[in-house]
């Protein structure tokens, strides 16, 4: 939305910090599929980030509660020890937190 209104690429540096149920999205397909029986349709937009260099951060707390190891996770998936820290961390860097 902010590219296509004129705001250059390199101007815009979101980072997405997960927590709570939204976790699973960042599964591997191998252990989506084992979870849901299908594949793991956000591949694809997580692909696109990583190719953007946007970082993916899991909350360390809701992967230790739902036994989201680094063998099941997605491996460009960085891990924060947990969501408020990782949102802390960011907001200190000016960052703006959009929460939806």
């Amino acid at each position: 939305m902010n590219h296509a209104a004129g705001v250059p690429q390199n101007q815009l540096k979101p980072v997405l910090v997960i927590h709570g149920s939204a976790a699973f999205s960042l599964l591997n397909n191998e252990f989506y599929k084992e979870k849901y029986g299908v594949d793991n349709p956000n591949i694809k937009l997580l692909e696109q980030l990583h190719k953007l260099n946007i970082p993916v951060v899991l909350c360390g707390q809701t992967a230790g509660a739902r036994d989201i190891t680094s063998e099941k996770r997605r491996q460009h998936t960085q891990l924060a020890l947990s969501a408020m820290n990782a949102l802390i961390y960011y907001q200190n860097l000016d960052y703006a937190l959009i929460s939806f």
